[in-house]
């Protein structure tokens, strides 16, 4: 068995440690609450996947908080908390059956199933993106970590977003881990990585159906060798660039573009390598599915409490364990074994001023844990 902690770092490798260490303050996952969020040895850290201290995957964070009940079929609210948002990006949502408790520590090899994929949009979408959302004046979460505006809704600009997730209705139950992928639109390419504890519950349990969903997407981290299907890829050099997923999965949406539809990448660092990139015209076909949750501008009537939905606002909204009424809204998809899905291509832009920006997002805020 191998193990995220037993690897060797090369020449080239410490290189990119420099080459992407010189960024600080950026996101972390506080809904559901990540491994390590407000207590452990370390906390968890705002900080990218580096393959050196901070290890894929999850940052090698392990120690359960609060384990959030997740029902299969329903939605999972998921909120961000940190002052660097580089301009958005794309990012994946994903289950894992490994447990990192009984090994007390990560398994390299652990496997981590995509249920959801974003194209841009992810976390945040700024008119301005040569700088990050100011954060003066903003109340730092309970471990110091920097703050912005919150949207409270997946569609606010300016502000940081929130996401309802649909959970197949077909994952087993059981004890799990959530996952947040993110690969940022502007700066440095980074792989940001936070996981949740979980407890699937509910739902038409598939073991076969969970399995045949894609493993997560990753790269950003030569560092770190021997992770399985990865082979040390990165997505570019420093342009900004919304990054076209590659296997995104059948389940998820596009929020954000750059050009028609999406800007190149530019060529990787010296002596790295690109990751197969998908043709410059080809946008992921998404299914959609009679099958839906009733989603409000922001708020989840099935995350297990009432959310408030005050939108762009300081504080983060509030969140009770009271059940909370249908939202009215529109509809997205929840992934499930019903009616036959039927695809679709169409693509959505929340104007961001649509044009590509310089290439260096300015990261201002500190190295918060």
């Amino acid at each position: 068995m191998v193990h995220v902690n037993e690897f060797s770092m090369s020449t080239a490798a410490a290189a990119l440690l420099l080459f992407t260490r010189n960024v600080h303050g950026h996101m972390v996952m506080r809904t559901p609450p990540s491994y390590n969020l407000d207590s452990g040895d370390p906390l968890l850290q705002v900080d990218p996947l580096d393959g050196v201290k901070y290890l894929y995957p999850c940052q090698n964070s392990h120690e359960a908080g609060n384990v959030t009940t997740v029902k299969a079929g329903e939605v999972q609210l998921v909120q961000f908390t940190g002052g660097a948002q580089h301009g958005g990006g794309s990012c994946q949502f994903s289950v894992s059956y490994d447990d990192p408790e009984k090994s007390n520590g990560w398994n390299i090899s652990a496997t981590f199933k995509t249920i959801y994929t974003i194209i841009g949009g992810c976390p945040a979408e700024m008119k301005d993106e040569t700088h990050n959302l100011p954060n003066q004046g903003h109340p730092k979460d309970s471990q110091q970590r920097l703050n912005t505006n919150f949207c409270n809704n997946d569609s606010g600009v300016d502000c940081t977003r929130e996401f309802l997730i649909p959970i197949p209705d077909f994952l087993p139950q059981g004890k799990a881990t959530f996952a947040w992928t993110w690969f940022n639109k502007i700066g440095n390419r980074e792989m940001y990585m936070n996981c949740a504890p979980v407890k699937i519950t509910g739902g038409k349990p598939s073991p076969e159906k969970y399995e045949s969903l894609p493993n997560i997407f990753v790269a950003n981290i030569p560092a770190q060798k021997n992770i399985p299907g990865y082979d040390g890829c990165v997505t570019g050099g420093g342009a900004a660039y919304v990054l076209n997923i590659p296997k995104p999965g059948k389940y998820g949406r596009i929020i954000n573009q750059l050009n028609k539809p999406f800007g190149k990448p530019d060529a990787a660092p010296a002596g790295f390598k690109l990751c197969p990139q998908i043709d410059d015209v080809t946008l992921p076909k998404f299914e959609d599915n009679p099958k839906t949750i009733m989603k409000g501008s922001g708020a989840a009537a099935s995350t297990g409490g009432e959310v408030d939905t005050a939108t762009s606002t300081g504080q983060p909204p509030a969140v009770n364990t009271a059940s909370a009424p249908a939202a009215a809204g529109t509809f997205i998809t929840a992934p499930s074994d019903g009616l036959a899905p039927t695809a679709t291509a169409s693509a959505t832009e929340s104007g961001s001023g649509g044009e590509n920006k310089s290439e260096g997002g300015q990261c201002d805020d500190a190295n918060a844990t």
